[in-house]
């Protein structure tokens, strides 16, 4: 049996730490909008020419990268628009997030992302935030939910179509159900089950 991810919807609904403005990362509230966020390590996985050229088409949008830098070389400051502020601690992230206008999961396509579950899809889908990322087998699962893009040209147009996403779009109350049926307490539930179910069918043969 395979328990897919999951996550604390109620930590970015209502949880998190307001950090206080000497210590935060970035001013995000002084940021031009829209906001475009990503949240996670900003690893080899991540498919950064994606941001180079959405930040290139549009100069007045505000990319902002919250995580660590793991990628060759420092991080490139060719476009200003381009924020890569650092890490945050988890208590402090809900706040950051809830300041995006979009959430993002451009991944590269590869043996490793194709199985990958991204825990920060339903975290962006916690608080109902349209989501632009690559189609990805798990990601695509939801794919009437998230503004799916397999190159740096369908990207950019899920960018656009995801920023002017209307507050009371049907798609965003349906996104909140989704990251709340995919937490980790109903995860927990299903591993339950699944022990119970385990020992009554070792009560009727004698064995696992």
């Amino acid at each position: 049996h395979v328990v897919q991810n999951g996550c604390d919807a109620e930590h970015y609904i209502v949880g998190g730490l307001e950090p206080s403005p000497d210590k935060r990362i970035i001013n995000i509230e002084n940021l031009s909008r829209p906001v475009i966020g990503y949240m996670g390590d900003i690893a080899p996985w991540f498919e950064f020419s994606f941001i180079e050229k959405a930040a290139m088409k549009h100069p007045e949008w505000s990319f902002v990268l919250i995580g660590t830098w793991k990628r060759d070389g420092k991080p490139p400051r060719k476009f200003p628009n381009i924020h890569i502020p650092g890490r945050v601690s988890y208590d402090e992230l809900p706040y950051y997030v809830r300041r995006f206008d979009v959430g993002t999961v451009p991944f590269v396509f590869n043996d490793l992302t194709r199985v990958v579950n991204p825990l920060k899809l339903y975290e962006y889908f916690a608080l109902g935030l349209p989501v632009v990322a690559t189609s990805l087998p798990e990601i695509a699962r939801h794919k009437n939910l998230v503004y799916l893009a397999k190159n740096a040209d369908e990207f950019i147009a899920g960018l656009e179509s995801a920023s002017n996403e209307p507050s009371d779009c049907p798609a965003r109350p349906l996104r909140v159900t989704v990251a709340r049926e995919n937490s980790w307490r109903s995860r927990g539930d299903k591993i339950i089950r699944l022990m119970k179910s385990a020992i009554e069918k070792k009560g009727n043969s004698g064995r696992l």
